[in-house]
């Protein structure tokens, strides 16, 4: 009677949980809190999440919000940037959103020269005497790299100095090749 008992009492138990779990839900204080619904609560929202972006806060993006649509305007450094300041106001709880935001145009000397300080900079880059093109945003570097790696490492600077595109021509150096017969 006891083992039934024990056997029916576990089984209600496990059969049961599911539901309790999803009944506690997020009743404690560290689950997510649900998103603003009202216009005044979702500006809000987006606001001090821009602001506290590290990577958003100086760009002037700003957000206004009508019947839960935000729309966001302003100029972002790059499409990274305009997809991030859309995705804080989907999390703030808006209904749809209108991103207004254009992608800041940098100029080619801008971007050249800061290749060419990176190249210069790093000190395994700095002995190979890569060099930078860039018109129209596409960067065109040229050089010998003593590997694969150093040849990749140039083509992330390029874009991380705001090339839309990179063309690298720069060549691997082969290593040396040992006389035949010895």
């Amino acid at each position: 009677m006891r083992r039934t008992f024990s056997l029916t009492s576990s089984l209600v138990f496990i059969a049961l949980l599911p539901a309790l779990v999803s009944a506690q839900g997020n009743s404690n204080g560290s689950a997510k809190t649900a998103a603003p619904k009202d216009d005044a609560a979702i500006q809000k929202c987006i606001s001090d999440k821009l602001a506290a972006s590290a990577s958003l806060r100086t760009q002037g993006i700003t957000a206004a919000v009508s019947n839960g649509t935000a729309t966001l305007t302003g100029k972002a450094k790059n499409a990274g940037s305009k997809g991030a300041a859309t995705n804080i106001a989907k999390g703030c709880g808006a209904k749809n959103v209108t991103n207004n935001i254009t992608i800041a145009e940098v100029d080619d000397g801008e971007i050249q020269k800061c290749i060419n300080d990176k190249f210069s900079a790093s000190p395994s880059l700095k002995t190979q005497g890569f060099s930078a093109a860039v018109s129209k945003g596409v960067a065109t570097l040229t050089g010998v790299a003593k590997d694969a790696g150093s040849k990749g490492a140039a083509t992330n600077i390029a874009k991380s100095c705001g090339a839309k595109n990179v063309t690298n021509g720069i060549t691997v150096s082969g290593k040396p090749t040992k006389p035949s017969g010895t």
